[in-house]
């Protein structure tokens, strides 16, 4: 009798926590380190990466090809000189542990590159991997998926475009859903992250409530929804990045990337 009273008492778990609400899966998160990018132009944020074997924050504003990147050391101390520019109109950047280098996609047609380093860690050219558009729309962020070799994009409307990293071609979609339903993407801008979380592995950011809906890579299924600090600010588009095991957000007014633990 016991035994059969565990086993009811598990069932009933199951089902509630499989049945919890979009609120009731909400946690928030908290400010944990800032990356303070040097003075000059830019107003978005393309992203930031963590490269991991030489320990380094990557981060970048999007928008020209002379638009300052910066390179951080693991307490978040710039160590690259302020006139360091990305060299491509960037929308993302990604550390790529197969190939060891950091890479990005550009603006429309600018393709994806990836960026040589000097000894200190510091991106001294630009090369290409892939040339012209290889994304959903002109604006699209990638994120990149180790794991699989793939670079996701978030369409703007509901659905997840997966990019093959070797060829540059799509290879699927992805429709996101709640509950098993469709849902209005109309506040989510063209920002994705990739976590590597199983089940969780897709974010995107709610730029109207300042949260992070977590979604399954492999059905599209919503799984749970962090919340932002209420006096987080971002700048009006882009701005929204992973890396190390954080959620970035540019602040134009400081032209800091502010990292919130996940």
């Amino acid at each position: 009798m016991k035994s059969l009273f565990s086993f009811v008492l598990l069932l009933t778990f199951v089902f509630y926590s499989q049945h919890l609400t979009a609120q009731e899966k909400t946690r928030e998160v908290k400010l944990k380190i800032s990356l303070q990018m040097p003075e000059g132009s830019g107003t978005r944020g393309a992203a930031v990466a963590w490269n991991p074997a030489l320990k380094l924050y990557y981060a970048a504003y999007g928008g020209n090809a002379t638009f300052p990147m910066a390179v951080f050391n693991a307490q978040g101390i710039r160590i690259s000189n302020s006139d360091l520019e990305t060299m491509v109109d960037l929308r993302s950047i990604w550390y790529n542990p197969i190939t060891k280098n950091i890479e990005g996609n550009g603006y429309n047609d600018a393709g994806w590159v990836f960026f040589l380093l000097d000894r200190k860690g510091i991106p001294f050219e630009k090369n290409e991997i892939i040339e012209g558009q290889h994304q959903p729309n002109e604006q699209s962020q990638g994120a990149f998926d180790y794991t699989t070799n793939s670079v996701y994009f978030f369409d703007g409307y509901g659905s997840v475009v997966v990019y093959d990293r070797s060829t540059g071609d799509e290879a699927k979609s992805i429709e996101l859903t709640y509950d098993g339903s469709v849902a209005d993407f109309s506040d989510f801008g063209t920002g994705i992250i990739y976590t590597n979380k199983s089940g969780a592995e897709l974010g995107l950011l709610n730029r109207t409530t300042m949260e992070v809906d977590f979604f399954n890579k492999n059905t599209g299924a919503f799984n749970y929804r962090v919340a932002l600090p209420s006096d987080t600010h971002i700048a009006d588009f882009l701005s929204f990045s992973y890396a190390n095991g954080f959620i970035w957000i540019l602040d134009d007014n400081t032209r800091m990337w502010n990292g919130f633990k996940l």
